[in-house]
This record gives C-alpha cells, structure tokens and sequence, in this order.
C-alpha cells in the first residue's frame, strides 16, 4: 500500500533557462494591446521580483517531455508516471507524454491518493513544476520529482541528476521519508 507520503522526494527552482544561449520561438498567448491603458493594466499583473525565469511554451511542453523520458528509461518497472500538466494547448505534445503509463493532471497528489487502494506495491514517479512561461503567472520557477512506493534513494538521485534541466536548477533538497513519523533530509 502507498504512504500518504511520498518515499522520496526532491525539490529545486529554475535558476536559468535550461536552453540559454539558443533561440526560442515566442509562443507566448498574449492579445494585443489596444491602448497604453491596457498596457499599464497587463504590466501592472507581473510579479515585482525580478531574475525570475521565463520559459516559452514550447520549451515547457520540451522539457517535461524529456523529464518523463528520463523517468520512462530510470524506472521502467513505474506504474505510472502523473504529470502536473495544466491546460489543453495548440502546440504538438510530446510523444513521452503519451506514453499508456503516463497521466497528465492538474493535481499528481490527487491521482496518486487515488491509486493508493488499487496499488500494492507500486513505484508511482508524480512531475510537478511550476515554472513562468509567461510574464502574469504567478508561479515561482520550482519543480518537484517524488516517488511514491519502493524506489532506491540512490538509483533515484542519480535519475534527477543526469537529467538535462538539473543544471539549470538551484535551491536543491532531496528527501527521503523512511517512516511516517521521520524525515531524512540527503
């Protein structure tokens, strides 16, 4: 049976744009601006930090597509792989993302609670970013990997840290949860 929990779990935020230094389409679904009071309105919605990453669209639907690849190669025994994937979109998906294990939802913890009575001894992997992909979201740039069930805390370190996103990422935290009551921090 699965834990309320997951096993193991890591966590970062996008220090930089993963694809730096290449040229990126602008996919960005902004309408145009009829007036400069519409542009004051619009600018007024950004967030005030500044440095955050921006990421287009493509770039996301790229980058999640070869996070779920990666997972796919790592732990080819996963039940399933739940991705957070928020919105229907007019660009291609890739064709990771269509794996038969793969489930694309708007809450990964919600599917994996549901899984939990069906699932013994499962390995469930849940993708969960929050990364800008464009200038009113308020997202914070993080990502999350946990493994729900049996997973080796070094075959699963080693996953994250050969993906290509992992050098464009900072604030690293591994975790592992060896009970319900301790949390062990890597």
């Amino acid at each position: 049976m699965l834990s309320a929990a997951p096993r193991l779990r890591f966590s970062a935020r996008l220090s930089r744009n993963p694809e730096a230094g290449s040229f990126q389409r602008a996919d960005s679904w902004f309408s145009r601006l009829a007036c400069e009071r519409e542009y004051d309105l619009f600018t007024s919605l950004e967030p005030a930090e500044c440095g955050r990453v921006l990421i287009s669209r493509s770039q996301h639907y790229r980058l999640l597509g070869e996070l779920v690849a990666d997972t796919s190669r790592a732990f080819p025994s996963a039940t399933c792989i739940v991705v957070r994937f928020l919105e229907p979109t007019l660009l291609s998906i890739p064709l990771p993302l269509l794996d038969p294990r793969v489930m694309l939802a708007h809450d990964a913890r919600s599917v994996v609670a549901l899984h939990q009575p069906l699932a013994r001894d499962a390995l469930i992997l849940t993708i969960e970013d929050r990364f800008r992909r464009d200038n009113s979201e308020l997202n914070d740039d993080s990502i999350e990997i946990c493994a729900w069930g049996h997973c080796g805390v070094s075959a699963f370190e080693s996953y994250v840290r050969a993906t290509r996103l992992f050098a464009a990422l900072a604030d690293i935290r591994f975790s592992c949860v060896e009970s319900e009551a301790s949390r062990v921090g890597a």
